[in-house]
């Protein structure tokens, strides 16, 4: 791929008033650098099964109906933060050291975590807002910042919280090596908390690691840090890999929102890194709490890799955005490849005239040493000549993930009866079932008090029993009950070949 049109980055995805879907994005070149003439696009999908598109050059301000947002929901007022760099007249705010007696009380919401940049003048990571003169921190260093008023930048404590290290030495890791991973921040609901996830290096050995990977003695872990003062911070690790993943697993960062009806329920979009197929998909994981993350185990994984030589075969990252409309989501992959991590070094950072440099010889001379003909990878590729071939013509797209509206996860029976009891539940409306079954299969709902004591009303002859078939937001009535009980109640289930996502209270 040309340098201008290397890097497709996502922007926006909506319905247009016809109601066809439309997405935003922006060409960068290798160097990730940012354009002086206008570099935006906007593509129509021109079929229903989006395997064909339309693309145009952005002209004006486009047209964007309201759209709703299926999957996230907004933070509620106490945990909304205000955390946003405060330019004094557009210059870059300038950083001191926070001083308790001048400055006063913290105000937690107004507290931003942010990482001094290493990434190149000129290039769209390069983050040009804060002026670090008068402390001189170290690239890759990560700091609490107080934004406090315009043009005031109060930095917390004397020493970074993390700070990004090339390699480890010897057998155990510093507690703040970090790597240029990260998932945000966010409040809890009474803004009291402040989280932020960002991912710690941890030492890894044979034959627990993958030799051609760029950090083959670590691996890149999400860590959660929380704070009540902005200064004085604990941490655990999210959502760590285990058996059920490719060995070398690790994390590359995670997009965290509070998920749509869930009452408090967060979802993350965790990229996991495999190092030792050098491939990054998307599973999804869960918290109630933003420290005790779960993950779906058995299920899909959320965005998968392609098959070698495909779009998506290296790297799949998805981004905030999504619609919804006739029971599907359509979510914005705002940046998806078919360059594996290994080959990221060389091709995100060559011009034109230096990408023609990378031949076999110059492949083997780099990657050789790394034991890259070891990785399962090079196999597909079959020769040095190949893999320095796909490093200069692969390029960096934009893709839209479909899934079920409510899809993310779902409870499945089989073959053989399961069942569940919720936790009690106070709700005023009506019920409704968002779930698949199979032929053969059934799912049956009753109702119980808290102490798990079945009601009449809503039990027995008046029992909910599902048929065969894609029930997507289906009203149930329990007998001639349409309106759930006044008062705590649980939800009792029993369910055969059936995919259960969601069970609403409809209003």
């Amino acid at each position: 791929a040309k340098s201008a049109d290397f890097t497709q980055l996502g922007k926006r995805i909506y319905f247009d008033r016809d109601g066809k879907l439309k997405v935003l994005f922006r060409r960068l070149d290798r160097r990730w650098m940012r354009e002086k003439s206008n570099r935006d696009f906007i593509a129509t999908a021109t079929s229903d099964a989006l395997d064909a598109w339309s693309i145009a050059p952005l002209t004006g301000k486009p047209d964007i109906p309201p759209q709703g947002t299926p999957v996230w929901d907004e933070e509620p007022p106490g945990a909304k933060g205000d955390w946003r760099t405060k330019r004094l007249r557009g210059k870059p705010v300038p950083m001191r050291f926070y001083d308790p007696e001048t400055d006063g009380q913290v105000k937690l919401n107004q507290v931003a975590i942010r990482r001094v940049s290493r990434s190149a003048k000129g290039t769209v990571l390069r983050n040009t807002d804060l002026d670090w003169s008068a402390l001189k921190p170290l690239g890759g260093s990560v700091w609490p910042i107080w934004f406090k008023a315009p043009g005031v930048g109060l930095v917390l404590t004397r020493e970074p919280l993390l700070q990004e290290m090339p390699s480890l030495v010897g057998d155990l890791e510093d507690p703040k090596a970090a790597n240029d991973n990260w998932a945000g921040q966010f409040l809890s609901d009474d803004g009291t908390i402040l989280t932020y996830i960002h991912a710690n290096v941890l030492r890894r050995f044979p034959p627990f690691n993958a030799p051609w990977d760029n950090l083959a003695k670590t691996s890149r872990i999400l860590t959660v840090y929380r704070t009540t003062d902005g200064i004085r911070y604990t941490r655990s690790h999210m959502a760590l890999p285990d058996e059920q993943d490719p060995p070398a697993s690790q994390h590359y960062g995670a997009i965290i929102r509070r998920a749509a009806a869930g009452g408090g329920l967060r979802l993350a979009y965790l990229l996991r890194y495999r190092a030792y197929t050098q491939q990054i998909d998307c599973v999804a994981s869960y918290s109630w709490d933003g420290v005790r993350w779960g993950r779906f185990h058995g299920q899909d994984v959320l965005a998968a890799n392609g098959p070698h030589g495909s779009w998506n075969a290296g790297h799949v990252w998805p981004g905030y955005a999504g619609v919804e409309r006739d029971g599907k989501v359509y979510h914005l992959i705002q940046r998806v490849g078919g360059i594996y991590h290994f080959q990221s070094e060389v091709a995100n950072s060559r011009t034109d005239e230096d990408i023609d440099q990378v031949t076999a010889t110059w492949m083997k001379g780099r990657y050789g040493p790394r034991q890259l003909e070891q990785c399962p990878v090079f196999a597909k590729f079959g020769s040095w000549q190949q893999v320095a071939r796909h490093t200069r013509e692969t390029g960096v797209g934009v893709g839209v993930l479909v899934y079920r509206k409510d899809g993310l996860f779902c409870m499945e029976a089989k073959d053989e009866q399961g069942e569940f009891l919720t936790l009690p539940i106070t709700a005023e409306g009506s019920l409704q079932v968002n779930a698949e079954i199979a032929e053969g299969g059934m799912l049956r709902l009753e109702l119980t008090d808290a102490a798990g004591k079945v009601l009449p009303e809503y039990s027995g002859a008046n029992t909910v029993q599902s048929k065969p078939g894609d029930h997507m937001d289906q009203p149930v009535r329990f007998g001639t009950q349409k309106q759930l009980p006044a008062g705590p109640f649980r939800i009792r289930g029993k369910l055969i070949r059936t995919k259960l996502y969601t069970l609403t209270v409809a209003h």
